[in-house]
């Protein structure tokens, strides 16, 4: 299997769980008592870029990917969402802020990397 082929669907993937941990954070931390930094609380500008990049990701599935892709990246980054949270507790808005860094800069270099190799330029 190529990886070139699997490593949108990971990544975009990654990159929706930790956008959707973000999201929903305030509302998990609240039933359980965790604490909530002010960058989640509400519609701050953390929890509107993550409203924007889960979209993004979904969208970029279906424009990279087949049909039925976005539909499974969506299932697969709840899953990514939930374990989060069952992993991280309390620690999941750094986790997922961190997460959501990390797997930006790896879609970026990935998509460097195709363009390298689509022209042949790569080795």
């Amino acid at each position: 299997m190529d990886i070139f082929a699997t490593a949108p669907f990971v990544l975009l993937s990654a990159i929706a769980g930790f956008a959707w941990a973000i999201i929903s954070y305030e509302g998990v931390a609240e039933s359980k008592g965790w604490p909530v930094g002010a960058w989640f609380v509400g519609i701050s500008s953390l929890v509107s870029l993550s409203f924007m990049v889960l979209f993004l990701t979904v969208g970029l599935a279906a424009f990279l990917q087949p049909w039925w892709m976005p539909i499974v990246a969506v299932g697969v980054a709840n899953i990514v969402c939930r374990t989060l949270f069952l992993l991280f507790g309390a620690y999941t808005q750094s986790v997922s802020l961190a997460g959501l860094v990390i797997s930006g800069i790896a879609i970026a270099y990935y998509f460097e990397d195709f363009q390298k190799i689509s022209r042949g330029s790569f080795y």
